[in-house]
């Protein structure tokens, strides 16, 4: 066994093959959101749900002294290396983490963004920050987490607009990620054939979009039955107003990505 391939089997659940992530990383581009205020005391509560691990920037993990990161059993860590800002149209990006420090920190991969409707010498920008940091990960078997996203085309229920993304999937997979994390692409056929397109695991993301409590877990139950391994899904569970219903809703969330049951049954 690898280095890489021991580190994606502690971020997918053996026995199911599928993962759920919980990301806390947001203030890092969105700054200090009031959802977010205390990201360690979220993990805190949303450890017991049942998650399989965090996508975290590196200073909120310096910052936690809880124990649930601790010993064998201990969830995943994922960290995020990458921010960016926008400014009169134009989207700034750069690295803020770099694999070997992933490694030496004891995280199980790397996560980063490709922003693809954006201008094309933007666009070159972030296809370059991406081939380098993906290969200074495989010099340290570190497994790279892709997400492939449109910032600012919105309708996906248009054609073009799917077309859009799918392209932007494609050239993460030809970059060399080994986790593709996956917006809703507004149709479940177009989630299955990238199932089938593309070998690597594919999480699904929530996005921003506010959405009902059943509008999560249906597109989460229809992801889950065409193949994607997994969800990346925070704020559109922490962000509600009831603590129990964020925390119910991430239990249904777990039971439907590892098996325990599916919408309807």
């Amino acid at each position: 066994m690898t280095g890489k391939e021991y580190r994606m089997s502690r971020i997918f659940r053996p026995d199911t093959g599928n993962t759920v992530i919980l990301p806390v990383d947001h203030g890092l581009a969105l700054g200090h959101l009031p959802e977010l205020r205390r990201p360690v005391n979220v993990i805190q509560e949303m450890f017991a749900t049942g998650i399989d691990g965090v996508l975290i920037a590196d200073g909120t993990f310096a910052g936690y002294s809880g124990h649930v990161f601790e010993g064998r059993s201990a969830p995943t860590r994922i960290v995020t290396a990458d921010t960016f800002f926008v400014n009169e149209g134009h989207i700034s990006q750069g690295l803020v983490f770099r694999p070997k420090e992933a490694i030496i920190k004891g995280y199980d991969a790397i996560k980063a963004i490709l922003i693809w409707d954006q201008p094309v010498d933007d666009r070159m920008r972030n296809i370059r920050m991406l081939a380098k940091l993906i290969q200074e990960a495989r010099a340290w078997d570190l497994p790279v987490m892709v997400e492939p996203l449109l910032m600012r085309t919105r309708n996906l229920s248009e054609p073009p607009n799917r077309q859009l993304l799918s392209d932007a999937v494609r050239v993460a997979y030809e970059l060399g990620a080994d986790i593709l994390k996956v917006p809703f692409p507004g149709d479940q056929a177009v989630l299955e054939q990238w199932v089938g397109d593309f070998s690597v695991p594919l999480v699904l993301l929530g996005g921003g979009d506010t959405h009902t409590v059943h509008e999560i877990t249906v597109m989460v139950d229809q992801a889950i039955r065409v193949g994607v391994r997994g969800i990346v899904m925070g704020r559109n569970v922490w962000s509600r107003n009831d603590k129990e219903k964020s925390l119910r809703l991430m239990r249904d969330l777990v039971d439907i990505v590892h098996g325990s049951r599916g919408i309807g049954d």
